[in-house]
């Protein structure tokens, strides 16, 4: 419960900052657009969240900023075809393992974000994947045949 305690904080203050940006509007069937699902698993997130290091698991990861607008919460989000910036979100929990009688308390939940340039086919499904790279939390998109989509690191080009 505690842990929930924290998730609800972290995103409350993550989306304040957000806050100033507008709200993202999906675009018209016409446009044929590409569908992303989110991943989250914060119900389960202790028993089949995404392992990481130090105790932690990945409990959610998704779409946040689409071309410079927030997206909504939502399991799924419509994006345009063609080449878009997007900012992504992962947020983990501790789940370290302590001995029965022994006194810990968790560690804090870590969020984590990244900026991409991706280019979205038409009528395209992906699904948000989270994975560790190290110690940091961060998303693939997975196409309907399991691929990854290239995604371009706005934040580190070198890297991508």
């Amino acid at each position: 419960m505690h842990q929930m305690k924290n998730f609800l904080f972290i995103s409350i203050i993550f989306l304040a900052a957000c806050s100033g940006l507008p709200r993202y509007v999906a675009p018209p069937a016409s446009e044929n657009p590409a569908t992303i699902s989110n991943y989250s698993n914060l119900l389960l997130c202790k028993l089949t969240g995404i392992k990481g290091p130090d105790g932690y698991n990945a409990c959610q990861a998704r779409l946040l900023v689409i071309d410079g607008s927030i997206t909504p919460n939502s399991s799924q989000v419509k994006v345009s075809p063609g080449l878009r910036r997007i900012s992504t979100f992962c947020h983990t929990m501790d789940f370290t393992y302590t001995l029965p009688g022994v006194a810990s308390s968790p560690k804090p939940a870590k969020s984590y974000s990244q900026k991409y340039e991706v280019d979205f086919a038409q009528g395209a499904i992906y699904r948000v994947e989270p994975f560790w790279d190290g110690s940091f939390c961060k998303i693939r998109l997975i196409d309907a045949g399991g691929n990854a989509l290239p995604m371009k690191d706005v934040l580190n080009p070198i890297d991508a």
